[in-house]
């Protein structure tokens, strides 16, 4: 589904009256340490919502956040893993 404008606002909406504190416990009772394919690499990645400041981030299961075959690798550093997403 896409996520449109209205969308966004209503989601914002509900998101006030739920609480930060409520979201945040369930957020990471339903995506912290979710499994996916990187897109890229092909490893399995997983969630780790804390470690960015509460913006997902994917890594390897030996905590990894880089990766070679995304297409941000460059002499600067090293890109992030992209997991597989429903089209």
């Amino acid at each position: 589904m896409k996520a449109t404008e209205k969308r966004k606002r209503e989601w914002l909406k509900w998101l006030e009256s739920y609480g930060n504190a409520k979201f945040l416990e369930s957020f990471l009772q339903n995506v912290e340490g979710a499994k996916s394919t990187c897109h890229y690499c092909r490893q399995d990645i997983y969630v780790d919502v804390l470690v960015g400041g509460g913006v997902p981030a994917w890594s390897t299961e030996d905590g990894d956040f880089g990766c070679p075959r995304s297409p941000d690798t460059n002499s600067e550093g090293t890109g992030g893993h992209m997991p597989e997403k429903k089209n």
